[in-house]
């Protein structure tokens, strides 16, 4: 039998293992670094984040796109005013096809429960 305690192969393996664990301290102590300062980054960056300036500018947004939704209901408005017979037929032609899709479905789910059964 072998044995390793005094012999140059011990003494190179516990040479490989102390090398190997200097480099993966290196190696922690450079990311754990790198990781401080990206975090330090970010915290700078959410420090620095103007909220006023955001709400602001989500308010404008808002605004402009109420703005446009008024507009295009005026329009819709108008259209309506200026050929109601049309607008009346149009609206019957959309609430047929609605109750024929509706009484559609509504034969198919009647259908289907019965098969199930």
């Amino acid at each position: 039998m072998v044995e390793y305690g005094d012999s140059g192969i011990a003494k190179d393996v516990a040479g490989k293992i102390e090398r190997s664990t200097e480099k993966l301290q290196q190696k922690s102590a450079s990311i754990t670094s790198h990781a401080a300062n990206k975090i330090h980054d970010v915290a700078d960056k959410v420090g620095s984040v103007d909220v006023d300036e955001y709400r602001n500018r989500m308010r404008e947004m808002v605004d402009n796109a109420r703005c446009e939704v008024d507009k295009n209901v005026k329009n819709v408005e108008t259209g309506i005013k200026d050929h109601p017979f049309e607008s009346v037929a149009i609206a019957a032609g959309v609430g047929l096809l609605m109750g024929a899709a509706i009484s559609h479905m509504g034969r198919r789910a009647i259908q289907r429960r019965t098969e199930m059964r």
